[in-house]
């Protein structure tokens, strides 16, 4: 089966003394399938049968809720909780054991039936979450990555994916959708799902998703590795991205970091860009979605990453330090 994505798609208290200094990882800028299973069956809207308000809405639960049991039964999977769904009677009650941030509680839910007479909850929900981003940095030593530079959020809720699980696949960039003020574009991008994992993802975080490969090849023949710059070694000025915007080819483009002390929209210190290459202003229309984790380079040290885009100013974003990322990672 091929999945056509377009990704629609955001403290530490000690850190591991190799990450507070220089330290040497490889540029990624491939571009990445992401898969995140929820933890819990997560609810993602409501519906009504027979035109009246849905069953599960009216017994309190909420959008973002996740459901981890049915009648005392354990579920993963979307298709597990609708397997005891229709096992149950017609307009019988039911208890759902409900997640909701990190509390966990029960909600009594009378089913009602459809036209069809089957059994109905009255939501919609998921247990997996796709999208497209793009890898950061690999450590050499330990295949440690780290790809996106936001939290991944379903698209529905806005919030946070609690993760259960996840792993990272190889993406084919097949199009683009430009950006325009107002409107970011993104990759277009195939996934197969015959394709083989690359890697676990372990956290999914402010600063991104991280985790590790499986095997080093994804970094390519002669992929080098160059030294990470902290921050006050960041200077206003030139400097490139590493992206894909057809296939799997990574290409180096320029930019310009206009501010090095810019408040990012997660709350994060980090860099004000602004795209300066024609080439790829002309194909992209700015900065997209999918661009996010698009490793930044100057003075041939790995600084940060594309993390974020300015809706209405779309040849302008934001970047993590890279420093910043590592320090995620390791706590």
């Amino acid at each position: 089966m091929i999945k056509k994505l377009i990704l629609a798609v955001l403290v530490f208290s000690s850190v591991t003394a190799q990450y507070c200094a220089a330290i040497e990882l490889i540029p990624g800028g491939q571009s990445i399938g992401i898969v995140l299973e929820t933890n819990g069956v997560l609810v993602t809207g409501f519906y009504a049968p027979s035109n009246e308000i849905s069953p599960s809405e009216r017994a309190g639960i909420k959008i973002g809720d996740r459901i981890s049991s049915v009648n005392g039964k354990k579920i993963q999977t979307v298709e597990e909780l609708n397997t005891l769904i229709s096992k149950v009677q017609s307009e019988e009650t039911i208890s759902l054991e409900v997640i909701r941030d990190k509390s966990t509680f029960t909600k009594q839910v009378k089913l009602v039936k459809n036209e069809h007479g089957q059994s109905q909850l009255g939501f919609f929900a998921k247990h997996e979450i796709y999208g497209v981003g793009t890898l950061t940095y690999i450590d050499p030593e330990t295949l440690r990555f780290g790809a996106l530079g936001h939290v991944v959020s379903e698209q529905h809720t806005r919030q946070p994916v609690e993760m259960k699980s996840g792993h990272i696949k190889a993406a084919d960039i097949r199009d683009i959708q430009k950006s325009r003020a107002g409107s970011p574009g993104g990759k277009i991008a195939y996934l197969n799902d015959k394709t083989s994992m690359l890697g676990e993802i372990k956290k999914n975080a402010s600063t991104g998703i991280f985790g590790e490969l499986f095997q080093r090849e994804i970094s390519g023949e002669g992929a080098k590795a160059m030294k990470t710059a902290q921050k006050h070694e960041v200077n206003k000025g030139k400097a490139e991205i590493l992206t894909v915007l057809k296939g799997q080819d990574i290409e180096a483009f320029q930019i310009e970091i206009l501010e090095t002390d810019a408040t990012l929209p997660s709350g994060e210190k980090g860099m004000k860009i602004r795209l300066a290459d024609p080439g790829l202003i002309d194909k992209t229309g700015g900065i997209i979605q999918g661009m996010s984790g698009s490793p930044i380079i100057q003075n041939e040290q790995l600084i940060g990453a594309v993390s974020h885009v300015l809706i209405h100013q779309p040849n302008e974003g934001y970047a993590l330090y890279i420093e910043d990322m590592l320090k995620e990672q390791a706590s």
